[in-house]
C-alpha cells in the first residue's frame, strides 16, 4: 500500500501519468482522425459518380464491417496477453500470443477473401436487390477483398507495439498508407495524369494498393533486427495446445463481445429506419459527427488497456489500481471537455450536410443529447474496454457490455420505435440507457476490486 500512498492523489500533478497517457493516446488520436478524415474524402470522391455509386460501395464494404469486428476482437484478445506478458518482461510468450494472433487473422481473412470472391451476389444482395447497385457492388468487392488477409495480419501487427507502449509507429504508418490512398482515389476513380479512370474499381484497387503499402513498411519497421516483437519463424509458432487453450479461453470473449457488439449496433441503425427516412438520415449524421469527437476519448480507454495491463503483468497491482482512478477521472474529465466541444460546434458542423430543414434539426437534437451523455460513455468505455480488459477481466467485461445491449438497449429501442411510436430524441435516450447500465455494473465491479488477475 505504500506506492498507492505515495502517487498523487489528482491525475494531472502525477507527471510520471500524464507522461504515459499522452505517449499512448496523442498517437492513437492522431492515428484515428487520419482515418476518419481519408473516410470522408473517400465518401465525396465517390460521391461525385452518383447516388448508385455511393450505395454499391456502401454495400460492399459492409462485408469488410463484419470483418473488421473480428479483427478488432482477435487483437483486442492478444492485447490483453501482449500487455501483461510485457509488463512480466516476458519475450517469449509474446511470439507465441502473435503466432496465435497470426493463425487467427489468416483463418479469417481467407474466409472473408472466399466469401467476397465466390459469392459476391449473394452477399451484396443481403443489402441491396437494385441492379446497378449490385453490378457496382460486385466490381469494387471483387477488387477490394484482395486486401483482407494483409489488413488482419496488419491490425495484429499495430496492436501488438501499442500493447508495448509504441502507439506512434502504428500512427506514422497510416498516414503514409492514408495518403496512398487518397493519391491513387484520386488517380484512379477519375482517369487523372494518364491513369484509366475505373470509378468503383477504381477505389477498391487504391485501397489494396494502400494496405499493400502499410504492411510492407509496418512489417518492414515493426519486425526488423532488434526488435522486440522480431523472433525466428519457429519463436512465433513454438505454443503448444494448452497455451493456445489458455489464450483462447481468455480471448474467446473479448472475440464475441466486439462481433456481437457490432451486430447489436447495427440493429439500432434498423429501429432508426422504422421512424423514416429523415430519422435515419438524422441518426447517421449524428453517429458520424459524435465518432470523430469520440476518438480523443476512445484512445484513453485503448491507453488505459496497455497502461494497466503493463503493471498487472509486472505483479504492481497497487499502482495498477492507482492508475485505474486515475484513468477513470481522466476519461470523465476528457468526456466533459468533449461534450462541451460537440455542443458548441454541431450547428456548424451541420452547415456542412445539403440535408432538409427537418434532418438537420432532428441531428442537432441528437448531438446536443450526445454532448450531455459523453461523460458518461467515455467513463464506461474507459471501464470495459480499458481497465478491466488490460486487468485480465475480459469475461466481466463482455458480460456487462452484450448484457447491457441485449438485454437493455436493443429491446427498448424497438419497443419504443415499434410499439410506443417515440420520436427520434426519446429513441436516442433509450438508447443511451445501455451506457447508463454499464456504468453502473462496472463502478460497481471496480469498487469491488476483483478486475485485476494476472493471466501470465
Amino acid at each position: 500500500m505504500q506506492a498507492t500512498s505515495s502517487c498523487p492523489r489528482s491525475p494531472f500533478r502525477d507527471t510520471r501519468f500524464l507522461r504515459t497517457l499522452l505517449i499512448l493516446a496523442v498517437p492513437m488520436i492522431i492515428q484515428k482522425l487520419l482515418l476518419s478524415s481519408v473516410n470522408m474524402l473517400d465518401s465525396l470522391m465517390v460521391g461525385r459518380l452518383g447516388d448508385a455509386e455511393v450505395a454499391a460501395v456502401g454495400i460492399a464494404n459492409q462485408l469488410y464491417f463484419v470483418y473488421v469486428l473480428f479483427l478488432e476482437g482477435i487483437s483486442g484478445g492478444c492485447s490483453i496477453f501482449i500487455s501483461q506478458y510485457w509488463g512480466a518482461n516476458n519475450r517469449e510468450n509474446i511470439y507465441k500470443v502473435m503466432g496465435l494472433g497470426f493463425c487467427a487473422v489468416c483463418f479469417m481473412g481467407v474466409l472473408f477473401t472466399g466469401l467476397g470472391l465466390l459469392a459476391p451476389t449473394l452477399v451484396l444482395s443481403l443489402f441491396s436487390q437494385e441492379a446497378p447497385v449490385l453490378a457496382l457492388g460486385k466490381d469494387y468487392l471483387l477488387i477490394i477483398c484482395w486486401s483482407y488477409v494483409i489488413t488482419g495480419f496488419t491490425f495484429l501487427l499495430s496492436s501488438a507495439l501499442r500493447s508495448i507502449g509504441n502507439s506512434r509507429l502504428p500512427m506514422l504508418i497510416s498516414f503514409v498508407a492514408l495518403t496512398v490512398n487518397a493519391i491513387f482515389n484520386l488517380l484512379l476513380i477519375f482517369g487523372l495524369c494518364g491513369f484509366p479512370r475505373m470509378g468503383v474499381r477504381g477505389a477498391a484497387l487504391a485501397t489494396v494498393i494502400a494496405r499493400v503499402v502499410e504492411f510492407v513498411f509496418l512489417s518492414a519497421f515493426a519486425l526488423k533486427k532488434g526488435s522486440p516483437l522480431r523472433t525466428s519463424l519457429g519463436g512465433y509458432f513454438s505454443f503448444g495446445a494448452p497455451f493456445a487453450l489458455r489464450v483462447f479461453r481468455t480471448s474467446l470473449p473479448v472475440l464475441l463481445n466486439d462481433t456481437l457488439w457490432g451486430i447489436g449496433f447495427t440493429l439500432y441503425t434498423v429501429a432508426y429506419g422504422l421512424l423514416g427516412t429523415s430519422a435515419l438520415a438524422a441518426s447517421q449524421i449524428a453517429r458520424t459527427v459524435e465518432q470523430v469527437f469520440m476518438v480523443f476519448s476512445f484512445s484513453v480507454a485503448g491507453s488505459a488497456l496497455v497502461m494497466v495491463g503493463n503493471l498487472v503483468g509486472a505483479g504492481n497491482f497497487d499502482k495498477a489500481k492507482d492508475y485505474g482512478r486515475k484513468l477513470l477521472i481522466t476519461a470523465a474529465t476528457t468526456g466533459v471537455v468533449t461534450g462541451i466541444a460537440l455542443f458548441l460546434a454541431a450547428p456548424a458542423v451541420l452547415t456542412l450536410y445539403e440535408v432538409s430543414a427537418q434532418v438537420s434539426s432532428d441531428a442537432i437534437t441528437l448531438l446536443t443529447i450526445y454532448a450531455f451523455a459523453m461523460p458518461f460513455k467515455v467513463s464506461a468505455a474507459t471501464l470495459i474496454v480499458g481497465l478491466f480488459r488490460g486487468g485480465g477481466d475480459a469475461s466481466f467485461a463482455a458480460k456487462s457490455e452484450l448484457g447491457a445491449l441485449w438485454l437493455i438497449g436493443v429491446p427498448l429501442v424497438f419497443a419504443g420505435a415499434v410499439i410506443f411510436k417515440v420520436p427520434i430524441a426519446g429513441l436516442f435516450l433509450l438508447q443511451l440507457s445501455e451506457d447508463a447500465v454499464k456504468l453502473t455494473l462496472g463502478l460497481i465491479h471496480l469498487r469491488r476490486g476483483g478486475w485485476m488477475k494476472s493471466i501470465v
